[in-house]
């Protein structure tokens, strides 16, 4: 594949060239993937590299730049399908300069840029760069053996998504290429864990960089720590040890014992899920690949009488929850009668941000002839206690509005 720097815009030096990178494009790849690709991120990647060396504390790379940055094309089958990994690779070591390959060749994308994308994953391959360079004092490499590893291939998803959540505030997922299949090339990885058998990877620190449920795990984890306990990246990254579950200790002070149990506890109370041992239900994608923070509920109230009789306002349960969910979130509420209520189930969808999940639910049985009492349990994953609350039936009830919604 014939390499050109043809057109680039004059940087440091001659064409292609930044403070920190060369780049370079295969001159097979249109022009839109090709020159005009490698033009617009000349005008990122430099800021985009101080953003990463300030997460890492202003550590240096092991190999002094310029890193050199090639935009090739795939090889692909006759129906113009891939045969080969899509997404991006690095190599750098003694005589061998630092070099980022970026393959997306010409697939459509399902959201964002071809800049948007290439960005984020120029992003995660120099973080591992990065990686690389985390030795103190000749001690062992918490993010980096041979290879980056689960636990640092983890880590630059994780950062990867923290880079666009920045630099593109609003997007609303990692984008991914559509092939001629009608099959999408996801990047993202944490539901490969999600949907699986769940077990606990947080002691493995193996080489395993493909994406797997191992990777998934730890990345999903790097999110916890990050979106549900608060922890800042660059202590995330600083605090990095022999497993992730020492990383969870080094942050918290609380034992490395209780990382798997509060962790996983979590994700399976709010998103659980059944069956297997190869397919699960309900499936989970995360689209920015973070479930956190997760939806607790913080209000839960019921009309205290409803009757078929004409009233001056309609029947309601009303439950709020502290944070709109990642994920759409069923709320499951018993009837301690369904006979006379069904129980209604209603969803808060992750785009929700002051209210959701209204719907109607019909009432059934026959007029009853003495008042009776119905209660209303919130039987939801976001609650770990049972809230409830009496329900006085005059009549057979009316129909009930369930209302849903962030006690923001």
């Amino acid at each position: 594949m014939p390499m050109s720097i043809a057109n680039l815009p004059d940087g440091v030096g001659g064409p292609g060239r930044t403070q920190y990178f060369n780049f370079q494009y295969d001159d097979s790849l249109s022009d839109a993937r090709g020159r005009a690709l490698a033009a617009d991120l000349m005008n990122y990647c430099d800021d985009d590299l101080a953003l990463l060396s300030a997460w890492f504390s202003g550590r240096q790379l092991d190999m002094s730049p310029p890193i050199t940055v090639s935009l090739v094309s795939a090889r692909k089958d006759a129906a113009g399908n891939p045969i080969e990994a899509l997404g991006a690779s690095w190599i750098g070591l003694l005589a061998w300069p630092l070099q980022v390959t970026i393959k997306i060749d010409e697939f459509p994308l399902t959201s964002g840029t071809p800049t948007m994308l290439a960005r984020c994953l120029l992003v995660a391959e120099v973080s591992e760069m990065y990686m690389r360079a985390f030795y103190a004092h000749f001690a062992p490499n918490p993010w980096f053996r041979t290879l980056e590893g689960n636990n640092g291939e983890g880590l630059s998803r994780f950062l990867s998504v923290q880079f666009l959540l920045r630099k593109y505030p609003g997007v609303t997922e990692i984008p991914m290429l559509m092939l001629p299949s009608r099959r999408r090339r996801a990047f993202n990885v944490t539901q490969l864990w999600l949907n699986s058998p769940r077990d606990n990877w947080l002691e493995v620190n193996e080489d395993d960089n493909r994406p797997s449920p191992v990777v998934g795990c730890a990345t999903l984890f790097l999110f916890y720590l990050h979106d549900q306990l608060g922890f800042r990246i660059e202590d995330i990254i600083n605090a990095g040890a022999g497993h992730l579950s020492n990383v969870y200790e080094n942050l918290t002070h609380d034992s490395a014992l209780n990382s798997w149990k509060n962790f996983s506890g979590l994700v399976n109370s709010h998103y659980p899920h059944g069956g297997g041992p190869i397919t699960f239900t309900p499936a989970y994608n995360p689209p920015l690949e973070t479930l956190f923070p997760v939806s607790d509920l913080k209000a839960f109230s019921a009309t205290l009488e409803v009757s078929w009789e004409p009233a001056l306002t309609q029947p309601v349960v009303v439950a709020g929850v502290d944070h709109p969910p990642k994920l759409p979130l069923p709320i499951r509420i018993k009837s301690s009668n369904p006979g006379i209520i069904p129980p209604p189930s209603v969803t808060i969808h992750s785009s929700c941000r002051k209210s959701s999940g209204r719907r109607t639910v019909a009432s059934k049985g026959r007029p009853l002839s003495t008042p009776s009492v119905a209660s209303f349990y919130c039987d939801s994953r976001t609650t770990s206690e049972t809230s409830s609350e009496p329900l006085r039936l005059v009549h057979v009830p009316a129909p009930l509005i369930v209302t849903i919604f962030p006690a923001l």
